[in-house]
C-alpha cells in the first residue's frame, strides 16, 4: 500500500507528539507491503536518524511574516481571527500545508493519507479540508480538540473562536473518509461532541516500538539516578492539573516510617513543571529522598532512566474520568516496567491495564498512595517487582495489531 503521512512534529526530544509519531511511521514501514511518504516540518537541529525505509520530504521552511497594516489595528486582527475561526498565523501555516500536499499529489499517487496533528495545531487537518482528491484520508486525533470539548480540570470555557474551531473540527471528521484516536475513551469523547458513526472511527493506540538510532541531547551526561537504591520515576512534563502534594505527603510518611525505606527510596521527578506544581516540589527538594531534574532529557536518555529505575510513575488529573492514552504508558509496557498509576478508576490507562491492576490509585488519595507504596516496597524487596504480566498489553500496541487495523480500511 502507498500511503502519505502528513506529520507536523517529529521533535522526538522535545514532544510527545514527536514520539507518538515516529512510533506510528515505525509501525507503518513494519509491513513490508507498505511504501511510506512523510511529509514533516523540520523544526529540530539535530539529524532524522531513528526511522528508516521513508521517503521524507520537508515542508517549506518560509517563516509567517506579520502583515504591518493588520497588527497596528489589534480590533481588525481579532475580527479576522474570529471570522476565519483560526489564527492569522496558523493560517499561513494551513495554507502552506495545502499547497504543499496538491503539489505532491500531482506528482504521485497514493492509496491512503493519513494526517497526524501536534498539540493544539492541526496544519494537515485543517490544509485536508480544501484538498480535492478521491484518495481515502485518515484524521488522527491524540487528544480532544479544541480545548473547549477537553474533559474537566482541562477544559476552557467556548468563546466565539472555540466554537469556530469546533465547527472546524466537525468539518473536518466529516470530510475525513476515518478517524483514529489513541484510546477509547477520547473516541467516545469526541464522538459524543461530533456525532459521527462507530464504523468511520478505529482506535490506533499509541504504539510500544523499539526506535534505534535515536539522538541524545546535551543534558543527558549529567542526569543519572543514585546506585543500589529503590528508585521511583516520574518522567515527563508535570502539567498544572497533575497534582503531587498528595504524593509527596505519602512519601515523606513513607520513608519516616520505616530506616532502611529512608536509606533506600528515591522519588525522582524529571521533567518540566507547571507552576502550580512548582512550590510543592521547592518544598520537599534539598531532601536526600528527593532527586528534581527540571528540564527534558532525549527520548532516550528517558528510556535508559526508566529502565534503571524500579517503578515508573503515571500521574493524570484529579477527575470522573481521563481519556488520554499517555505515550508514555506504549513505553512502559515495552520495557516491562512495573507502573504506579495515579489516575482516576474511569482513565484510559486502567483501560489498557485492567480494572484489577494492583498498583493504583487515586490522584489526590494520600492514604490509598501510601498503601501502594507500601504494597510495591514489600514487592520490591521479595523480588516480586518485576513479575508483571504485559502479554495482553503487547499484543494491544504491538505494530502488528496495529497494521491489522489500518489494512482493514480497506476490506471493510
Amino acid at each position: 500500500m502507498k500511503i502519505l503521512v502528513l506529520t507536523e512534529s517529529l521533535r522526538i526530544n522535545e514532544t510527545s507528539s514527536g514520539i507518538v509519531s515516529s512510533t506510528f511511521l515505525k509501525a507503518l514501514t513494519n509491513n513490508s507491503k507498505n511504501n511510506v511518504t512523510c511529509i514533516y516540518n523540520n523544526v529540530f537541529n539535530y539529524k532524522l536518524t531513528w526511522l528508516e525505509n521513508i521517503n521524507f520530504i520537508e515542508i517549506d521552511n518560509r517563516q509567517y511574516k506579520r502583515n504591518r497594516f493588520v497588527e497596528a489595528i489589534p480590533k481588525l486582527r481579532g475580527l479576522i481571527t474570529n471570522i476565519t475561526g483560526i489564527h492569522d498565523e496558523s493560517l499561513f501555516e494551513i495554507n502552506k500545508w495545502e499547497k504543499f500536499i496538491n503539489t505532491i499529489l500531482k506528482k504521485e499517487k497514493f492509496d491512503l493519507i493519513i494526517a497526524l496533528g501536534s498539540g493544539l495545531e492541526f496544519y494537515p487537518h485543517h490544509a485536508m479540508l480544501n484538498i480535492k482528491t478521491t484518495i481515502p484520508w485518515l484524521a488522527n486525533f491524540h487528544d480532544p480538540y479544541p480545548i473547549s470539548i477537553y474533559p474537566k480540570p482541562y477544559k476552557k470555557k467556548r468563546t466565539y473562536l472555540l466554537k469556530k474551531q469546533e465547527l472546524l473540527t466537525k468539518r473536518i471528521i466529516y470530510k475525513a473518509n476515518y478517524v483514529s484516536f489513541p484510546s477509547l475513551y477520547l473516541k467516545e469523547l469526541m464522538q459524543s461532541e461530533y456525532g459521527f458513526e462507530d464504523k468511520k472511527s478505529i482506535i490506533l493506540p499509541h504504539l510500544g516500538i523499539p526506535l534505534n538510532n535515536l539522538p541524545q541531547s546535551e543534558l543527558d551526561n549529567s542526569v543519572s539516578f543514585k546506585k543500589n537504591k529503590f528508585n521511583l520515576l516520574h518522567a515527563g512534563t508535570l502539567l498544572g492539573p497533575r497534582k503531587v502534594e498528595s504524593l509527596f505527603k505519602a512519601f515523606i510518611r513513607f520513608i519516616n516510617s520505616d530506616i532502611k525505606k529512608k536509606d533506600k527510596a528515591v522519588l525522582n521527578i524529571l521533567g518540566k513543571v507547571a507552576k502550580e506544581n512548582i512550590d510543592v516540589l521547592n518544598k520537599h527538594k534539598s531532601l536526600n529522598n528527593v532527586n528534581i531534574i527540571l528540564d527534558r532529557v532525549s527520548y532516550k536518555k528517558s528510556l535508559q532512566l526508566i529502565q534503571d529505575s524500579d517503578v515508573s510513575l503515571i500521574i493524570e488529573a484529579d477527575a470522573e474520568i481521563s481519556p488520554f492514552m499517555p505515550g508514555k504508558l506504549a513505553d512502559l509496557i515495552l520495557l516491562d516496567k512495573p507502573i504506579f498509576a495515579l489516575t482516576p478508576k474511569k482513565s484510559e490507562t486502567i483501560r489498557v491495564l485492567g480494572d484489577s491492576y494492583k498498583y493504583q490509585s487515586g490522584v489526590n488519595d494520600e492514604e490509598q498512595i501510601l498503601t501502594i507504596l507500601e504494597l510495591i516496597w514489600k514487592d520490591w524487596k521479595e523480588g516480586k517487582l518485576n513479575l508483571i504480566d504485559y502479554k495482553k498489553q503487547k499484543e494491544y500496541i504491538s505494530a502488528v495489531e496495529f497494521n491489522k487495523k489500518i489494512n482493514q480500511l480497506f476490506t471493510c
